[in-house]
Order: structure tokens, then C-alpha cells, then sequence
């Protein structure tokens, strides 16, 4: 039984799946992007990469719209974690997008990201969680962790102008 809350969320991947006509045949369009959900688990760094060898990158989100958008379609393909393409690997606390571009939204859960701030010596049990996931059981909040858990992924790019 589909709750009141989560129809919306999948009434925007109905939506999203009609007007897909600028996107790849196998991908999703929102408003603006264009997302392609992985069906196998890997590591944060194959993921990167095969979204790059997709001409993609390794998913973003920029706004409560996109969030709400992908939130939709990882509940509608019953995603349990997902890696997105936010990481503080070059420098411990300081998160950017894989291009890396400054965040301007943000969607921590409480307590996120756990390894902010930590100082990245050997007692510090947090601070290699480096890379981001957004988690089902965290309401598809955001949560930084290791970035060599096996999670989803999605991939994202623009839509061809046509």
C-alpha cells in the first residue's frame, strides 16, 4: 500500500518516465536532469566511474526539487542506499561535488556528516566516512560513510537540447 506521503514522490518518477524524450532511452528526466539508477551495489569509486564513462557524473543535487525528484525515483525502484557525488576526500570536513564545485544545498540527516570536523588520526573511528549516500533508512537524508561500502548509485547529466 502506497502512503499518502510517498505518492507524490512516485507520481514525479510517472511524470519524470512520460517526459523523457531528451534523455537516453534507458534514463529519467526531471525538470532539468536527466538520472540513470545503477540495479548493482559497488564501491563509491566505480561508481564515479562508470558514470564518466556514461558521459554523466556520478549524481548531484542542487535544490529541494532535484532532491525531492531523486528521493521519488530511489523509493519507486526500492533503493535501499545510494551513493551520490559528494565527497570530502581532498580535504576532511570541506564537501564538494565531483567537479568540485561548492555545495549550495545540503540534506545531513541529524548527526551529519558524522566524520565532519574529525580529525582524521587512527582513534578517530569516523574520519574516513568520506564520501556521501543517501539512505532509506535515514528518510533518504544524507549520510557520509566509508567509501568503500557497496551501495547503488545513480549517474546524472543535462538534457540534450533538441
Amino acid at each position: 500500500m502506497v502512503t499518502q506521503t510517498r505518492l507524490p514522490l512516485l507520481l514525479v518518477v510517472v511524470l519524470a518516465t512520460v517526459a523523457s524524450s531528451t534523455c537516453p532511452s534507458d534514463w529519467l528526466q526531471g525538470e532539468d536532469v536527466c538520472m540513470w539508477v545503477s540495479s548493482n551495489k559497488t564501491k563509491w569509486y566505480i561508481a564515479w566511474e562508470v558514470c564518466r564513462n556514461m558521459d554523466s557524473h556520478l549524481g548531484f543535487i542542487e535544490s529541494q526539487q532535484e532532491n525531492d525528484f531523486v528521493e521519488g525515483v530511489l523509493v519507486a525502484l526500492n533503493k535501499s542506499e545510494v551513493w551520490s557525488g559528494l565527497s570530502d576526500l581532498k580535504v576532511e570536513g570541506s564537501f564538494v561535488w565531483w567537479d568540485e564545485e561548492a555545495v549550495t544545498y545540503t540534506n545531513f540527516a541529524d548527526g551529519e556528516p558524522s566524520a565532519n570536523g574529525h580529525t582524521g588520526n587512527d582513534t578517530d573511528e569516523y574520519a574516513d566516512q568520506d564520501c556521501v549516500a543517501l539512505k532509506h533508512s535515514n528518510n533518504f537524508k544524507w549520510s557520509d560513510e566509508y567509501c568503500f561500502e557497496d551501495f547503488y548509485y545513480f549517474c546524472r547529466m543535462d538534457p540534450s537540447e533538441e
